[in-house]
């Protein structure tokens, strides 16, 4: 069963998680990096994701939905106030 760390941070007023997989090699490299970076590198991932995106509900929800299509152990989906 996988446990998902989840991070939460705010884009251009909605709300995000990107939840990691504990036990990915993935996480192991996050838990590496200094305070605020990786929350830093998800931001910069949905600036270049939406750029061309409506800030609206679904169509972010789309775009994320296709970005983690296949996914297995990283996921960035919209959050509690926005689903």
């Amino acid at each position: 069963m996988q446990m998902f760390r989840e991070y939460e941070f705010e884009f251009n007023g909605f709300n995000f998680v990107s939840s990691v997989d504990v036990m990915s090699p993935m996480y192991q490299q996050i838990k590496k990096l200094p305070e605020g970076k990786f929350i830093e590198m998800n931001l910069q991932c949905l600036t270049e994701l939406l750029a061309d995106t409506p800030m609206e509900i679904n169509p972010i929800r789309n775009r994320l939905e296709k970005m983690n299509e296949g996914g297995s152990y990283a996921f960035i989906s919209l959050g509690e106030n926005h689903k």
